[in-house]
């Protein structure tokens, strides 16, 4: 053979083993940060916080913790495929009303946490209060949810991402205790009220 064909045989091998390398990266990239629908996680969440935290950005923003309410009903009322297509409409319209520069992430299931600009909070919680989802051409559900919301007064600065989740978690979980209202904004007040 040719030293030309031994060269381009050496290119061409060098190409596809560069190639597949980062097409390896991006796969691993993507189990690592998404779950198996397609979701950015909890992994995604800890780093993007983590991030939030060092850049002292938090203060424009407001988080969100939240899980759709009596889920399993839509899902036997749907099926579960459709109750999969059902989360991933709310899903995008909660993307959509948050902006680009905003995370949602899935915990699991049907529970989420978003971060976003602090300016959207009254929008995101009328949308999380209770939506309509379209489901086909002639159904709709409506899809209401539990939510805490965290809008940070002014000059607060989190230590560490535990400072955001915590407020996020407890106001969570005194709106899926019901009461008065399924969306609850954390206070400090909050921290009074035995869980």
């Amino acid at each position: 053979r040719r030293s030309s064909d031994l060269r381009f045989e050496l290119v061409m091998r060098t190409v596809v083993s560069f190639v597949s390398r980062n097409r390896l990266k991006d796969i691993v990239y993507e189990l690592a940060y998404y779950d198996e629908s397609g979701y950015p996680n909890l992994r995604t969440l800890n780093r993007e916080l983590d991030k939030i935290v060092k850049e002292k950005t938090f203060g424009s923003m407001m988080a969100v913790r939240y899980n759709l309410r009596h889920f399993s009903i839509i899902n036997q009322e749907f099926g579960r495929e459709m109750g999969d297509v059902i989360i991933k409409n709310h899903y995008d319209n909660l993307k959509n009303i948050l902006g680009e520069n905003s995370l949602v992430v899935r915990l699991g299931g049907d529970n989420f946490v978003a971060l976003g600009p602090k300016e959207k909070a009254k929008e995101v919680a009328d949308y999380l209060f209770e939506t309509v989802i379209r489901v086909d051409e002639t159904s709709k559900v409506k899809v209401p949810t539990s939510a805490g919301i965290f809008v940070p007064p002014e000059g607060f600065l989190p230590e560490n991402p535990g400072d955001i989740m915590g407020k996020i978690i407890n106001a969570y979980r005194v709106a899926q205790n019901g009461g008065r209202s399924h969306i609850v904004y954390y206070t400090d007040d909050l921290m009074m009220i035995k869980q």
